[in-house]
């Protein structure tokens, strides 16, 4: 399942603002799940928690842009029974860090020096 937030620009009717949505789709349909209409100045961490709490997500892994990183959207997945691999960009700047650090230890065996051919 994924989560993301789609504004309606086509919505705008005289000085009216767009409207904002955000959704839980299934990847395979692209069918809708839930969708919640969130304002202009609503954060999509709110909205989220609000739609992630409002579906079954035992067996489910969802999936989401950076917005969708902090563990205080994570973990309420996680204990539902649902699994959620994440995006990290520099919007969690120490977690991008420690990730990186885990990819970047160097080789895990040591390197080995060519042996000189014979002429």
């Amino acid at each position: 399942m994924a989560i993301d937030r789609k504004t309606l620009c086509k919505t705008l009717q005289g000085h009216a603002q767009s409207i904002h949505l955000l959704s839980a789709f299934e990847h395979a349909t692209g069918g809708v799940l839930a969708q919640l209409k969130m304002s202009p100045k609503t954060y999509e961490h709110k909205t989220t928690m609000l739609l992630t709490n409002s579906l079954l997500l035992k067996g489910t892994v969802i999936t989401g842009d950076a917005m969708f990183c902090p563990r205080s959207l994570c973990q309420p997945v996680i204990d539902s029974g649902g699994d959620y691999p994440v995006t990290v960009k520099d919007n969690q700047r120490e977690l991008n860090k420690m990730i990186a650090s885990e990819f970047n230890t160097g080789p895990s065996h040591p390197q080995r020096t060519p042996s000189p051919t014979a002429a």
